[in-house]
């Protein structure tokens, strides 16, 4: 049982929650953002390995104060909803909501001799983000991030194991994004820990953006 709890760890260790994004939501009618983002060492734990993997997103414009966001966490699809609570001078204060999740009928991993043969996972987060502007086109984001994350797996080798464990996940992270007319990029550093299993990480993170309106 400890041995499937551990492979659990290993598996879910790619679907951190990475700050790929700011807290000031599309202001604009119609208008959408698209990012790319790349992250080496995330979820990075004393007991765990790290994987470096891509994100993308996708935003649009729902209300004045609020977009929704669509995205695929290193493979796992996810979605959120940014909602600004303030704004004064050059800062930004929104909540950002969100859950993902992934079930894999098959796995076909090897793990000391016995084999995945199904994997789920449900990861629920609500952030608080802050945008502070230090230049006209330069933003700082704060974001602290509570996050709960359930895993399953199926394993097979003498006997069938079925697992379910559960994290609770503190994370956090801070972001620097340059934007010019047409794109921008981002370089955030994001820090977890899962006070429930003793484990700590941290992950660096590069993306780029581009926010425009539709013709």
């Amino acid at each position: 049982m400890p041995g499937v709890a551990a492979l659990l760890g290993v598996l879910s260790a790619c679907a951190t929650v990475s700050t790929l994004e700011g807290a000031r939501p599309l202001t604009q009618r119609n208008q959408l953002q698209v990012a790319v983002g790349y992250s080496s060492g995330r979820g990075v734990l004393f007991d765990d390995v790290g994987t470096p993997r891509i994100d993308l997103s996708y935003r649009q414009r729902v209300s004045r104060d609020a977009d929704l966001g669509l995205k695929l966490l290193g493979g796992t699809p996810a979605v959120d909803v940014r909602t600004r609570f303030a704004e004064t001078g050059r800062t930004t204060g929104s909540f950002a909501p969100g859950m993902g999740g992934m079930y894999l009928p098959t796995g076909g991993f090897a793990f000391f001799g016995r084999t995945v043969t199904a994997r789920a996972e449900v990861s629920v987060w609500a952030p608080l983000l802050v945008d502070v502007d230090v230049s006209r086109r330069s933003t700082l984001t704060f974001a602290a991030r509570p996050i709960v994350r359930s895993a399953y797996a199926k394993v097979s080798g003498a006997e069938t194991e079925s697992v379910w464990t559960t994290d609770l996940i503190a994370a956090g992270g801070v972001r620097l994004a340059h934007r010019t007319s047409r794109i921008g990029i981002g370089v955030a550093l994001d820090v977890e820990a899962r006070p429930n299993r003793g484990g700590v990480g941290a992950g660096l993170l590069v993306d780029v953006f581009s926010v425009r309106r539709p013709d």
